[in-house]
C-alpha cells in the first residue's frame, strides 16, 4: 500500500506549495517535514549506496537548533511558552518482536523507553509523551475500567478548543483513549486528564462500530490460523502442505457488506503466503484459492472459504529483494554530500518550529501518524490542523477471493503504528531534527518509537524567474 508514501506527499506539497507563495525571499530553501512508515523504506532503498557515503557529512540535531548557534545546542526555551511541566514514572517491559505479518512490520518498529521523564509542554496541541499515555492508563486502571479482556486501541492527544489555542489560553492536557472488550464485542471511549493525580473526565460505550485492529489482535490471528485444524486439513488436501511453520498471515478486516455476523463479531479474512524459508518474501506466494474467516473476539477460524480450487497454484518464483539475496548490485554512484556549514535556518521548542516567519507544531498519534497543527506565516494563520483522514485502497479485482480487498489503512489498521524509525543518512539528508512517537500496545504499555518523524531543509529552487529584454541587468 502506498499510505505512507501520500504522507510524505501531502506533507512536502503543502509546505513547498506555501513556501513558494509566501516566501519573502526568490531564492530560499524548503523546510521538509518527512514521515515515512515501513512501505515508503522500499522507495529509498534504490539510493542507499550513494546515500551511505556521505552519512558523516549529515548530522542529528538536539532537542532544538537556533540559526547562529552550533548545530547540537539546545534552543533556550521561551518560560513565557511553557504552559506546565512536570515528572512522571512510567516503567515498561522493553520487548522487541519479529513477525512476518502486518502486526509484526508494525511491531517491529516500536521500542519500549524505561525512565522518569519531564513532560515540557510548549504548546496545547504538542502530543503526548510516553509518561502522559502511561498516567492516562493509570487513572483507567485505578478507575476500574481496564479489565483483563479490554484491549487499549489508541491513546492520543485530545486537542483542546480552537479558540482557547489562538486565545493562548491555558488548557489542561486531556488524553483520548480508545478501548475494545472483545469477549462483549464492544468499543468505548474514554477523556482523561494527565496533570497532577489524573481524573476520568468521560467514558462512553460506542455500539455498532469496530475500532483499529490491534498488533496483538494481528499476531494471535496469525496463530490462530497456523493451528486451526480446519486449515491444516485444507492445506493438506488442495496443496498437500502439512508443515504450516512458514505460513505468512496478513489480517484483513472483513469489512460490513450487510451479513449478520459482521454486526455481532469482530471479523477478520486474512491473507495467507507460504514462504521457502524464514527470510523469503512471502508476498510471492500467495495461497489464493483459500480464505479463512477469523472472529477475532474468539480466535477461531470459522470457515474456509474455497475458490477455484486447482485453478491457482502457489507461484513458485522467488521475488527477494534484500541486500543479502542480490547477486550484483549496479554501479556508478558517486557519493553525495550536502553541507549546512552556518546550521539550519529553522529553530525547534519543544513541537514547536519556527522558519522563515512560518510556525507550526509538528505531531504524531497512532491513526494519523504525522499531523500539523496551528500553522502560521507570521500573524496570518495559514491551516489549524493537517492530517491524513483516511487512506482507502480498493485493490479493484472483481474475482470473488480478491472483491474484499478494500483496505482502510487510517482507520483499520493505524499509520501511526506502521511507523518505522527512520535512519540518519538514508531516510533524512542533512542537518535532521527528529521527533520521536509515543503509542501503546493492547496491553497498555507506553511504546516509544525513536526519530518517528524527521525535518530538515531542502533546496527546492527559485520560486520565480523574470527576464527583461529591455533591461538586461534586471535581477532575476
Amino acid at each position: 500500500k502506498v499510505s505512507s508514501f501520500c504522507s510524505v506527499i501531502i506533507f512536502e506539497f503543502i509546505l513547498t506549495l506555501t513556501s513558494r507563495c509566501l516566501t519573502s525571499s526568490p531564492q530560499t530553501k524548503g523546510l521538509l517535514s518527512v514521515f515515512r512508515s515501513d512501505k515508503m523504506a522500499s522507495i529509498v532503498m534504490g539510493s542507499q549506496a550513494a546515500i551511505r557515503a556521505s552519512t558523516g557529512r549529515h548530522q542529528q540535531l538536539g532537542s532544538g537548533t537556533s540559526r547562529g548557534m552550533s548545530p547540537r545546542a539546545p534552543v533556550p526555551r521561551a518560560a513565557s511558552r511553557a504552559l506546565t511541566s512536570r515528572t512522571l514514572t512510567a516503567p515498561v517491559r522493553s520487548k522487541t518482536i519479529s513477525a512476518s505479518n502486518k502486526a509484526g512490520r508494525r511491531q517491529t518498529a516500536l521500542r519500549t523507553r524505561c525512565a522518569a521523564t519531564t513532560t515540557q509542554v510548549t504548546h496545547p496541541l504538542q502530543p503526548l509523551e510516553a509518561s502522559e499515555i502511561q498516567a492516562a492508563l493509570t487513572v483507567l486502571r485505578e478507575a476500574g475500567k481496564l479489565t483483563p479482556s479490554m484491549r487499549v486501541v489508541s491513546v492520543m492527544l485530545h486537542e483542546p478548543p480552537k479558540s482557547a489555542v489562538y486565545a493562548s489560553t491555558p488548557v489542561r492536557r486531556e488524553a483520548f483513549v480508545s478501548l475494545f472488550d472483545n469477549p462483549a464485542n464492544a468499543a468505548y471511549e474514554a477523556t482523561v486528564t494527565v496533570e497532577g493525580a489524573g481524573e476520568l473526565l468521560s467514558w462512553q460505550h460506542i455500539p455498532g462500530v469496530q475500532p483499529t485492529i490491534t498488533v496483538d489482535e494481528c499476531f494471535e490471528c496469525e496463530k490462530a490460523v497456523m493451528e486451526s485444524e480446519l486449515f491444516q486439513a485444507k492445506m493438506k488436501e488442495h496443496y498437500g502442505v502439512e508443515d504450516l511453520s512458514l505460513l505468512m498471515v496478513d489480517v484483513w478486516s472483513a469489512g460490513n457488506y450487510g451479513q449478520e455476523e459482521e454486526s455481532t463479531s469482530r471479523l477478520a479474512r486474512p491473507l495467507v503466503f507460504l514462504r521457502t524459508d524464514s527470510t523469503d518474501n512471502g508476498y510471492a506466494h500467495p495461497i489464493e484459492s483459500l480464505r479463512p474467516v477469523v472472529d477475532l473476539n474468539t480466535m477461531k477460524v470459522l470457515r474456509v472459504e474455497e475458490y477455484d480450487v486447482g485453478k491457482y497454484p502457489i507461484p513458485p518464483q522467488p521475488a527477494n529483494y534484500a541486500a543479502d539475496r542480490i547477486d550484483k548490485f549496479r554501479e556508478g554512484l558517486k557519493p553525495i554530500q550536502i553541507t549546512q556549514p552556518e546550521g539550519p535556518s529553522f529553530s525547534v521548542n519543544g513541537n514547536e518550529v519556527e522558519w522563515q516567519n512560518w510556525k507550526f507544531v509538528v505531531g504524531f498519534n497512532a491513526r494519523e501518524g504525522l499531523t500539523m497543527h496551528h500553522v502560521r506565516y507570521g500573524d496570518r494563520p495559514v491551516m489549524y490542523r493537517a492530517a491524513l483522514s483516511e487512506m482507502v485502497v480498493p485493490y479493484g479485482d472483481p474475482s470473488p477471493q480478491q472483491a474484499r480487498k478494500n483496505a482502510f489503512d487510517t482507520g483499520e489498521y493505524g499509520v501511526g503504528y506502521c511507523t518505522n524509525s527512520l535512519t540518519l543518512g538514508c531516510d533524512c539528508l542533512g542537518l535532521i531534527k527528529y521527533f520521536d512517537g509515543h503509542l501503546c500496545n493492547s496491553r497498555g504499555e507506553p511504546l516509544t518509537i525513536p526519530n518517528a518523524v524527521c525535518m530538515h531543509e531542502e533546496d527546492v529552487g527559485i520560486n520565480w524567474k523574470h527576464t527583461d529584454r529591455r533591461l538586461p541587468n534586471a535581477p532575476e
